[in-house]
C-alpha cells in the first residue's frame, strides 16, 4: 500500500487557524518535543524557556522524560483548567499586541483527541538539536544556538559562563524512547541547529534513522517529513553532501527545507553576522534547480531590522521560485523576545514598507495573498514600545559597534532617524 505523504495527510483534517482568543489552552503540549542532546534542554514547546534534564532525572523517570515529565503534566493540567503559566508568555505577549503567536489553540487540541482517540500524550513533532555549531550570529539568536555567539561571549562577557553539557545517558535514552514509543506516530522530524547541515551528527541521525523508519512504519501509512531548518548558507562540500543524501532520504521520508533569512543584501548581512549574501542566493537556487519535488519554505523572522527589506527579499525568493519551477511557503513568524527587537518598538513611519510589501504580494505574488494578514498584525503592532525597550534597542546598537563593527545607522540609513528617536527616549 502506497504511503500518503505527511502534508497530505495533514490536509485531511479539517483546516484551522490560529485565533486570539485570550484562553491558555495550547495543543503543543500534547504534540510537540523538543530535544537539545548537546546541552540537555528537554520542553515540550520551542517557544518556552529552556528546561535541561539531569541525570538524577533519567533514571528516576527513564523515557518519561520525554512527554510525560511530570513538570510537563503539570503544565498540560493547568491548560485544560485554563490557567495561564509564566513559561507561556512569549505567546501572551505577542498575542497581546495582536500579533498571532505559534500557540495551537483549543480546536487543535480537539484535533489531535479526534486523531489518537482520547487525551493520549502522542507526540507528532519531534523538534531535535544535535549540536550548536553555526557559521552565522543572529542578532536575536544566542549561545546555545550558536557556536558563533558562544565565541563572541566568550570574549566580551565578563559573567561569560560555558554552556551546561547533556547528562550522562540522555542519548541513549532518547533513542530508546524514539524506538520505542515515538517513531510510529511522528509524523515531522524538524532538525535544527546551530546550522544543521554543518554538523556530522545529523548525517549519522539520518542513517539511523532511515532504518528505524524501515522497521516500525507509521501506525496511519504515513510518510512522514523531514525538515531541515538552514541558513541556506552552507559551504560546498557540506552542500554536496546534503545533495547526495537526498534520494536516498526520499525513500522513506518527504523532504523540506525551512530557509531562515531576514532582510536583503547587507542588510541580511546586518541581522546575520559572517553572511555572504550572495552564497545564499547561489545555494538556493542550486538545491532548487536539482530537487524541484520537495517543499520549501522561508521562515522570515520578522524584527525591527527586518522590515525595511522585506519586499526586496520576496522579490528575490520570488525570482528563483518562478526560474526553478517550484512551490514556496512563507512561515509567518515575528520576534517577541528580546523586546527591544520586536517590530513594534519602530514607529508607524514604517508602515510605508509593510504597505509597498502587500501592494507588490496582490500584484506580483497573488499566490502568498495569506501572507498579507501577518504583515498587516505586525504594521498594526508599530508603536506599541516603551521607553525601556527603546534604551535597550540603544544598548544593542553600541553592543553591535563594538563586537561586531557593524553600524545599523550606516547599513539601513532609512532608519537614522528612527535610531535617533531611540536615543532620546522616544515619545511615550
Amino acid at each position: 500500500m502506497q504511503k500518503i505523504e505527511a502534508y497530505e495527510y495533514m490536509k485531511t483534517f479539517p483546516k484551522l487557524e490560529k485565533e486570539l482568543d485570550g484562553n491558555a489552552m495550547c495543543a503543543m503540549k500534547w504534540i510537540h518535543q523538543f530535544v537539545n542532546l548537546e546541552e540537555g534542554i528537554v520542553k515540550m514547546c520551542h517557544n518556552v524557556p529552556h528546561r535541561t534534564i539531569t541525570e538524577e532525572e533519567i533514571k528516576l523517570y527513564g523515557k518519561g522524560i520525554f512527554m510525560n515529565h511530570p513538570y510537563e503534566q503539570e503544565r498540560r493540567l493547568e491548560k485544560l483548567n485554563n490557567i495561564k503559566h509564566l513559561e507561556c508568555s512569549s505567546c501572551w505577549k505577542s498575542e497581546s499586541k495582536g500579533v498571532r503567536s505559534c500557540r495551537l489553540p483549543q480546536p487543535f487540541y480537539d484535533q489531535h483527541r479526534s486523531r489518537f482517540g482520547g487525551d493520549s500524550i502522542m507526540p507528532t513533532q519531534l523538534e531535535i538539536v544535535f549540536s550548536s555549531t553555526c557559521d552565522l550570529k543572529c542578532i536575536y539568536c544566542s549561545s546555545s544556538f550558536s557556536s558563533q555567539w558562544d565565541l563572541e561571549n566568550k570574549k566580551f562577557d565578563v559573567n561569560y559562563k560555558p554552556r551546561p553539557n547533556a547528562p550522562q545517558g540522555l542519548e541513549e535514552t532518547f533513542w530508546q524512547w524514539l524506538e520505542e514509543d515515538a517513531v510510529e506516530h511522528l509524523l515531522q522530524y524538524y532538525i535544527m541547529g546551530g546550522e544543521p547541515l554543518l554538523q556530522p551528527r545529523v548525517y549519522d541521525f539520518l542513517e539511523k534513522l532511515l532504518v528505524l523508519l524501515e522497521k516500525r512504519p507509521n501506525r496511519f501509512n504515513v510518510k512522514p517529513s523531514l525538515i531541515i531548518i538552514t541558513n541556506g548558507h552552507t559551504p560546498k562540500i557540506y552542500l554536496d553532501k546534503w545533495l547526495t543524501i537526498i534520494p536516498k532520504l526520499q525513500q522513506y521520508m518527504s523532504i523540506q527545507m525551512d530557509y531562515s533569512i531576514e532582510g536583503y543584501k547587507e542588510r541580511a548581512e546586518y541581522i546575520r553576522s559572517n553572511l555572504n549574501w550572495e552564497r545564499f542566493v547561489n545555494n538556493f537556487e542550486n538545491v532548487a534547480s536539482k530537487f524541484p519535488d520537495i517543499r520549501y519554505r522561508f521562515s522570515i523572522t520578522h524584527s525591527a531590522m527586518s522590515i525595511t527589506s522585506i519586499c526586496d527579499l520576496l522579490k528575490t525568493i520570488k525570482s528563483i521560485k518562478d526560474k526553478t519551477n517550484i512551490e514556496v511557503d512563507l512561515i509567518r513568524t515575528s520576534i517577541a523576545n528580546p523586546e527591544y527587537l520586536s517590530p513594534w518598538i519602530l514607529t508607524k513611519d514604517f508602515s510605508s514598507y509593510i504597505d509597498e510589501t502587500c501592494d507588490w504580494i496582490k500584484n506580483e505574488a497573488p499566490e502568498w495573498t495569506s501572507y498579507i494578514d501577518h504583515l498587516t498584525a505586525i504594521k498594526n503592532s508599530f508603536g506599541n514600545h516603551t521607553a525601556h525597550e527603546l534604551a535597550e534597542f540603544c544598548a544593542f546598537h553600541e553592543r553591535m559597534k563594538h563586537r561586531r563593527g557593524l553600524d545599523a545607522e550606516e547599513i539601513f540609513p532609512e532608519m537614522q532617524d528612527w535610531i535617533k528617536y531611540c536615543k532620546e527616549g522616544g515619545n511615550v
